[in-house]
């Protein structure tokens, strides 16, 4: 009986560290924020986003296929990730080189501007 009580503990936590995992892995939208807001970059900076946003993307429809059970996480950790993915873009783009001008952090929604679908479509890139 200890041992059943032991797995269900630990099969737990095992889903809220794919819980957590996931909402991390939503830092895509910082590089998709970026993608959509700052237009004067050089194509290989946008690039480099491109490839993040892929990247990020693909572990989390990993998650998904891995723990389908995670998929009814996915709008709860993506409300919890957006403000600190919105910082991160706008923290990142204060370091512009290049001769950019950082956009202004209004510039930037307070609310996520992507659906689940688009952040999910591999395809979508803002």
């Amino acid at each position: 009986m200890a041992t059943t009580i032991d797995e269900v503990i630990d099969l737990f936590k095992q889903v809220a560290q794919a819980q957590q995992e996931t909402e991390i892995r939503f830092q895509e939208i910082a590089h998709l924020l970026k993608l959509t807001i700052q237009f004067d970059v050089p194509e290989t900076m946008k690039m480099s986003w491109y490839r993040s946003v892929a990247e990020h993307r693909k572990r989390v429809l990993f998650d998904i296929k891995d723990a389908p059970s995670l998929k009814a996480f996915l709008p709860t950790a993506l409300v919890q990730a957006y403000p600190d993915a919105r910082d991160l873009a706008i923290r990142e783009s204060k370091f512009a080189a290049f001769g950019m001008t950082p956009p202004p952090e209004d510039h930037y929604p307070l609310a996520c501007p992507f659906s689940l679908e688009q952040l999910l479509d591999e395809d979508f890139y803002g």
